[in-house]
């Protein structure tokens, strides 16, 4: 085993388990983790195909969830011409969007607004 890819601390451990050809997988998360914290959010939000089945007091989880949501996604490495070049088109995006909300703001607010008539109960 190369030492060099595991860290030596008390850090708990988290694990992935699923069999090829099965659409389920099984997790298992340290507390206090923003991963930990995504299944509990997905768990909350679609309880058909993510279920929590286990919780220890440390608030490590064992979770069930799809396959096809395990994803394996190397970070990227950029040179620093590349990364200058993403963050002008972030900055451009962003400057952009923030014009087009100040532009919707101020167009929704000069339309007349529509006046509701309310009735009195009788």
């Amino acid at each position: 085993m190369a030492t060099e890819f595991y860290d030596v601390g008390d850090t708990p451990e988290n694990a992935i388990e699923w069999l090829k050809g099965r659409k389920t997988a099984t997790v298992t998360l340290a507390g206090r983790t923003s991963l930990n914290g995504r299944v509990r959010k997905l768990a909350k939000e679609k309880p058909d195909k993510c279920q929590i089945i286990d919780e220890n007091e440390d608030g490590t989880i064992v979770a069930h969830l799809p396959a096809a949501w395990i994803k394996i996604n190397p970070t990227r490495e950029l040179t620093e011409e590349e990364h200058e070049k993403l963050a002008a088109t972030a900055r451009k995006n962003f400057s952009a969007n923030r014009a087009r909300s100040a532009f919707d703001e101020a167009e929704t607010a000069s339309k007349p607004k529509s006046r509701k008539t309310v009735r009195s109960k009788k």
